[in-house]
């Protein structure tokens, strides 16, 4: 979610069966592909405009963190 927290908080990591894991916080929300579609097909191009920027920020928040994605 973009609303002020980067992303979800980390649970536990390790290796199980040779294989890396990392479980994280569910994040409760709609798809921003979904809300991105419904805002394109309303026509509402600011709050696309707006939606588009504020996941960009969130990445970069993320980037600044080195948090891999």
């Amino acid at each position: 979610h973009l609303g002020g927290s980067v992303s979800p908080r980390p649970f536990a990591s390790g290796v199980e069966g040779g294989r890396a894991f990392l479980a994280m916080e569910w994040v409760e929300g709609e798809p921003a592909a979904a809300v991105a579609d419904r805002l394109r097909d309303a026509g509402d191009r600011d709050a696309l405009l707006t939606l588009a920027a504020g996941i960009a920020t969130a990445y970069a928040r993320l980037h600044e963190r080195n948090v891999l994605h």
